[in-house]
């Protein structure tokens, strides 16, 4: 509980376009696919997802994934939280 505390702290810190996307991933499995997240990211023109992203990874909430192709949550915990808030 209390690292998903911590996590979702700093998450609360990113913007709202940030925000948006970690809800995308979020909901999208353990790995996603950048092609993926621009097909589900709403609203989104491909600079403002990549500055979205930069900025999450920046924050140290998502990583690139192994294969560079996508991305995935620093911790699994904080995705489950990310979930549970989308489920009230």
């Amino acid at each position: 509980p209390e690292l998903s505390r911590m996590m979702m702290t700093r998450v609360e810190s990113l913007s709202k376009k940030a925000q948006q996307v970690l809800r995308v991933l979020a909901v999208s499995g353990m790995v996603t696919e950048h092609r993926l997240l621009a097909a589900a990211a709403d609203g989104f023109d491909a600079d403002a997802l990549d500055a979205a992203l930069a900025e999450a990874v920046d924050s140290q909430v998502v990583v690139v994934d192994e294969s560079r192709t996508g991305y995935r949550f620093r911790h699994t915990e904080l995705a489950g939280a990310l979930r549970d808030l989308l489920a009230r």
